[in-house]
């Protein structure tokens, strides 16, 4: 639906590349390439109770009398982990905001997040003065499943952005206002 947007380049454990060493590298996002967009999507599948959607972009469509009919969720692939693993990762990143980044936070919602802070590559090898920062959380109501997911990259030539310091406030903006945009319903104080 997007047109330009990469593939990504995930490398399979079957290809010569595909060794144990890449793999280590890997499990903290070295030698590997993916959208924001990929991320977010395989994001969503380990918190929404294990089922991945595939990204769109198309809410619905609107007949000749100028009635909206919302587009179905379709599942790409279900099961891609079990729902108890899905529940407990949800539950860590939600601790892991809880611990460090929830002081922005509105009151009574579910919201959780991990920072991230990558090196650059330049002429193929890695840079030491220049770094991105992303965070990737999600949030909704309490004991439900989580209603969105975002993802906040910074990045700039010759800077070196952190996610906890430059990408967090961002996303902790976006989810605020989030929630009043969904018209999200507060619950108490968080579990």
């Amino acid at each position: 639906e997007l047109a330009g947007e990469a593939k990504g380049n995930i490398v399979s454990p079957t290809q010569q590349q595909g060794n144990a060493v890449r793999y280590s590298n890997m499990s903290f996002g070295q030698g590997m390439d993916a959208t924001m967009l990929q991320v977010s999507a395989g994001f969503s599948a380990i918190i929404n109770g294990g089922t991945y959607y595939s990204p769109t972009i198309i809410a619905g469509t609107i007949d000749d009398n100028g009635t909206f009919a919302k587009a179905a969720r379709k599942a790409s692939y279900a099961h891609v982990i079990k729902p108890q693993s899905s529940t407990t990762v949800r539950e860590m990143v939600h601790q892991a905001r809880q611990a460090f980044y929830a002081g922005g936070d509105r009151a009574g919602f579910y919201i959780g997040g991990k920072t991230g802070t990558s090196q650059t590559i330049k002429d193929g090898k890695y840079i030491s003065n220049q770094t991105i920062g992303t965070y990737l959380g999600f949030g909704g109501e309490v004991g439900k499943t989580p209603a969105y997911v975002i993802m906040v990259e910074v990045s700039g030539k010759g800077l070196n952005m952190q996610g906890g310091r430059d990408a967090h406030p961002i996303f902790t903006d976006i989810s605020n206002w989030l929630l009043d945009y969904m018209k999200l319903e507060p619950k108490g104080n968080t579990p």
